[in-house]
């Protein structure tokens, strides 16, 4: 395809290596203004220094080939704009297709236009509001458990849960491949933090009864972002019954996908009473933005106390928390859309799977198609865009090198025709740039 094909060569003169760590920086074509190079006389501090020298960004740009923070402009819960171009939204992750659905966004407005645009302070002090506690009180009943809290994002919620639990002389047992907010909060705790291979629950009885006499948190994603597979809760579950530890599930990826109902992994495996803490989200099944946690009353109430990210951060916005309690309302009213979900995932894993390509252990509506090489999963990533396809390419260092992949994610409202779409492309680009 025209455009498509840089060769390597090129990326190799501009200095491109084969993985991208590091953050980004506007690009000078963005700011009208060059970028600060290194101070060749030393004067530079080292952090700016560290800064200004990180170009890696400015090659993949040079190169047409960089694929972070783009503007995408959402029409709807199955197409947006990206790059000038009308595509099928799989880099999304509005499962049930709620983000644009009328009555979300009216149910928003009202609120907005009864309580303002902000809550102009924090949970703590001056911000907390009636919808809040009703948010609250309507999440801990869906998910089967006494107590809720909200949180202003799904991130603040992991930082501000584990890091408020975990004391000093604790120990935080982490899944190796849990979320970033996760590594992040068993970083900021008082104790200290231990990664395990959440899918060998058995290493983890290996060491759980080798860290001392403080209190024990073993924190796992319900469904596992980059691969979309699905963790052995009850494995997990039969450990905490027989070591006696806290147990937590992060269920970002699984409510609204996994359960009779929807309420995520615990709900799956029958085991919603096994479990003491489930943390969730907004920004997907519910296409909103915010966070939650649920459990015993006792622990919500110490919670609401000691969360730093919870006492220190303006509350949820009247906006998204109206707009979550209408979402709640039609995930629990709506089940075809958890079923139009499943049975879109199955279509696509399993034509995809016919075509010839791998989309590895996953269990649930995120497929990654694993492409391996950096180089070609970029290409691969422009030209599914240029055939009206996106999908997030995932490149090191969040997966390992060689293991590069386009990873999407399906939603309620994609149709048969919409999947047949995506397989013909896939199959297309790569005849195109073997």
């Amino acid at each position: 395809m025209p455009g498509t094909k840089t060769p390597e060569s090129a990326l190799r003169a501009e200095g491109i290596t084969p993985s991208m760590s590091g953050p980004s920086q506007p690009t000078s074509h963005e700011t009208g203004v060059d970028p600060p190079r290194p101070d060749t006389d030393g004067e530079l501090d080292p952090i700016l220094l560290r800064a200004s020298s990180y170009d890696r960004a400015e090659k993949l740009r040079r190169a047409d080939l960089y694929p972070f923070c783009a503007c995408i402009e959402a029409v709807d819960a199955r197409e947006a704009i990206v790059r000038g171009r009308r595509c099928l939204n799989l880099g999304s992750n509005d499962y049930l297709g709620l983000s644009h659905d009328p009555r979300v966004v009216e149910a928003g407005a009202r609120a907005a236009e009864r309580y303002g645009a902000g809550s102009t302070g924090s949970r703590l002090l001056n911000g907390t509001g009636p919808l809040h506690l009703e948010l609250e009180r309507s999440l801990a009943r869906f998910m089967g458990k006494p107590a809720g809290l909200v949180f202003p994002t799904g991130y603040q919620t992991n930082l501000g849960v584990v890091a408020g639990l975990v004391a000093h002389g604790d120990v935080a047992f982490v899944g190796r491949h849990d979320h970033a907010s996760i590594l992040d909060a068993g970083r900021l705790s008082m104790g200290r933090m231990v990664r395990f291979d959440s899918s060998d629950p058995a290493r983890l009885e290996s060491v759980i009864d080798t860290r001392g006499e403080g209190g024990r948190l073993v924190i796992v994603d319900g469904v596992h972002s980059m691969d979309g597979s699905i963790v052995d809760l009850p494995a997990l579950v039969a450990l905490r019954n027989r070591h006696h530890f806290v147990l937590a599930v992060d269920d970002a990826h699984a409510i609204g996908v996994l359960g009779a109902s929807g309420a995520g992994t615990t709900e799956h495996f029958g085991l919603i009473d096994e479990v003491d803490l489930v943390i969730g989200t907004f920004s997907k099944a519910f296409g909103s933005n915010g966070g939650f946690v649920v459990g015993a009353p006792d622990v919500i109430d110490y919670l609401r106390h000691a969360c730093r990210s919870f006492m220190f951060s303006a509350a949820l916005s009247p906006f998204h928390a109206g707009a979550t309690s209408m979402s709640l309302s039609i995930l629990q009213s709506e089940p075809w859309r958890i079923a139009r979900l499943r049975s879109s995932t199955e279509l696509l894993r399993d034509r995809l799977g016919a075509a010839g390509f791998d989309t590895g252990r996953s269990q649930s509506p995120i497929l990654p198609v694993l492409i391996g090489d950096e180089h070609r999963t970029l290409l691969f990533w422009k030209s599914l865009i240029e055939t009206g396809i996106y999908g997030n390419p995932v490149i090191a260092p969040a997966v390992p090198d060689g293991e590069c992949r386009i990873r999407l994610s399906l939603n309620a409202a994609f149709t048969d025709e919409d999947i047949e779409r995506v397989v013909r492309a896939f199959d297309s680009i790569r005849d195109a740039i073997r």
